[in-house]
């Protein structure tokens, strides 16, 4: 398959998916963080799409579409939904008692029409979550950031299921770069403000730790990797 023609399949999933992006779910979803209220305003359908810019530097590296993925936690799957139509067996986890029962019904009808697997399992807290059966592919994009606690289980539960020459894609954003590091001496926060945590919910999931290389490489080796 063309790199053209996996831009094609990405932006037909996210279409897929637009009815299902409503604003009533987006507001119960922002419950958890106010910095994805759609009244603020903040547009999932346009983050989606935007997306695309991280997800090609794996999709440019990907070898013949085959074999079988694990995506570990997915919200709204456009990701696993463009590997499935590009030929991949794919498996994805998620919590779903994080999101309103909305979610648990989109996955039911992506399930029915792209062949993905999901799975109501918790990498994030429990020891030893065992599946069944290991991936020649996992990815974890855009998670990690989010934990309030120690990281250890996730990437053991991930280590785990992953073949022994499996690949393993992770995905984490960085604002400690120079130009907000200057905005801080000003007195201005580089995470979210602090009306937008005074105002989330219980537990709050946005970002909790922004990972230097050095942190990924030490939490990496000791979770086996």
């Amino acid at each position: 398959m063309s790199f053209v023609n996996i831009n094609q399949q990405y932006d037909e999933a996210v279409e897929y998916l637009k009815p299902h992006i409503t604003y009533r779910v987006c507001k119960k979803i922002a419950a958890l963080d106010k910095s994805m209220d759609p009244d603020r305003p903040f547009d999932f359908v346009n983050y989606l799409k935007r997306s695309f810019l991280r997800y090609e530097r794996i999709f440019r590296r990907l070898p013949e579409a085959r074999g079988t993925w694990l995506e570990v936690g997915a919200l709204f799957p456009v990701f696993p939904m463009t590997l499935a139509r590009m030929g991949f067996k794919v498996t994805v986890v998620e919590e779903f008692g994080f999101y309103p029962k909305e979610i648990s019904g989109m996955y039911g009808k992506v399930s029915k029409k792209y062949g993905i697997r999901f799975l109501n399992k918790n990498f994030i807290s429990r020891e030893k979550v065992m599946l069944g059966k290991t991936f020649d592919h996992v990815s974890l994009l855009g998670v990690i950031e989010h934990l309030p606690h120690t990281p250890k289980r996730l990437l053991e539960n991930i280590h785990r299921h992953l073949k022994p020459k499996g690949r393993f894609f992770l995905d984490v954003p960085n604002l400690y770069y120079a130009g907000n590091v200057r905005k801080f001496f000003n007195g201005i926060h580089i995470q979210q403000p602090i009306a937008t945590v005074y105002d989330s919910g219980i537990p709050f999931v946005g970002h909790h730790r922004e990972y230097t290389l050095r942190d990924l490489k030490y939490v990496l080796e000791k979770s086996g990797f």
